[in-house]
């Protein structure tokens, strides 16, 4: 029921909602698939299919290749010990919340109290300190960096599993 709840109906009524001219406190209006022609002819719908791009692309990055890079490495680390700390190591992250890195990574990217911006100063580097996710042409890129240099941690067990798996003859 909870699954129903907060994972389905959502975007379900998401996309019933998008067939209507609709606000709250009044009645809907279906108007078909008017919504969607309209949105095609906004000005900035290209740069929108370009940054959800670019934000696709850094999650497969992220989600898919990082992980199965970290999980071959675990998987031919000899020492047991040393493989299950590996192991212990990726799924820490998974007990952190979202919401918990984004607020950190805002901290970070801080233009004036931020320790990257601190950092780059301190090594006499003042030019690349920047306004992170000030300056449109830098936000989406800052933004999509968040997931990194972490290794999605579920993924890797999900790959370590899975070469886990794989006969010793192959």
């Amino acid at each position: 029921i909870l699954l129903v709840i907060f994972l389905y109906y959502p975007p379900v009524l998401g996309l019933l909602r998008s067939f209507y001219v609709w606000a709250p406190n009044q009645d809907a209006t279906f108007v078909g698939l008017q919504n969607f022609r309209d949105y095609l002819l906004y000005p900035e719908t290209l740069g929108e299919i370009r940054n959800m791009f670019l934000l696709l692309r850094m999650g497969i990055l992220s989600n898919v290749v990082l992980p199965f890079i970290g999980a071959e490495l675990i998987f031919h680390v000899r020492s047991s010990s040393t493989k299950s700390l590996y192991r212990l190591l990726v799924t820490i992250p998974i007990l952190v919340p979202g919401i918990v890195v984004t607020l950190l990574w805002n901290k970070l990217y801080d233009p004036i109290l931020g320790p990257l911006n601190i950092f780059l100063k301190s090594v006499g580097l003042d030019i690349l300190a920047r306004n992170w996710l000030g300056e449109p042409s830098l936000a989406i890129y800052s933004i999509a960096g968040i997931r990194f240099p972490w290794i999605a941690g579920v993924a890797t067990l999900v790959f370590l599993g899975g070469l886990a798996q794989i006969s010793e003859s192959v």
